[in-house]
């Protein structure tokens, strides 16, 4: 799987939350994105739901720096280094929707 990929954000990263410095001048695009099959099941998790969906912002990183972001973000949620996974958080592959059309991304998600 590509570091490359656009990251998803629904929480805490997303503009003007508490975290977003971590994305903050380091990308390239964001968009109004909306990820379905996925609800939220807690105010900072989503967890697979066939009929949910789920808004956040779309973020394009730069792909010399992706892999730098990635990893500042899966420290953030608390991933063990080079892992996908962590104890709350799996940082997965997921199709979202966008006014620009449809993009595969990471997002961070309750681990199944």
């Amino acid at each position: 799987m590509s570091a490359s990929l656009p990251l998803f954000v629904f929480g805490t990263l997303r503009s003007g939350q508490c975290n977003h410095d971590l994305l903050r001048g380091r990308y390239e695009k964001r968009l109004q994105a909306r990820l379905f099959g996925y609800e939220r099941v807690g105010p900072l998790m989503i967890a697979r739901r066939e009929s949910g969906f789920v808004l956040g912002e779309l973020f394009f990183l730069p792909s010399d720096f992706s892999a730098e972001i990635i990893a500042d973000c899966d420290a953030l949620e608390m991933l063990p280094p080079g892992e996908t996974r962590g104890e709350w958080y799996e940082r997965k592959v997921v199709a979202v929707s966008t006014p620009e059309g449809e993009f595969e991304a990471w997002a961070y998600v309750r681990p199944e």
